[in-house]
């Protein structure tokens, strides 16, 4: 992913409601929910019982919205350990390349 995509999800995900979400099934919809007050839960979004794809859909959301933000902090950490590892790589290069120079 580029660092733009991985700007525009972290944005997505930081301007979402805060969880945790759940899923409710009510008369022929399929409601995602949140209750990060002590007020009523707050309803995300309804989606239709019109395919067996509602209930699994409802389930993708509410699982993507604790997902996405831990998958951007994966990401981060592995992109840091890679930079520390290649800036190792580059420093332990350039010091073989240095000695090699010196025996010759």
């Amino acid at each position: 992913m580029t660092e733009e995509q991985l700007t525009e999800l972290r944005r997505l995900a930081e301007a979402a409601t805060p969880g945790p979400w759940w899923i409710e099934g009510y008369a022929s919809m399929f409601g995602v929910f949140t209750n990060n007050t002590d007020e009523q839960p707050e309803t995300i979004c309804d989606l239709p019982d019109d395919s067996d794809y509602s209930q699994n859909n409802a389930a993708f959301i509410v699982a993507a919205r604790a997902a996405v933000p831990a998958l951007l902090a994966e990401v981060e950490r592995l992109a840091a350990a890679w930079h520390v590892e290649h800036d190792a790589y580059i420093r332990a290069d350039e010091q073989a390349r240095m000695a090699k120079r010196e025996v010759e």
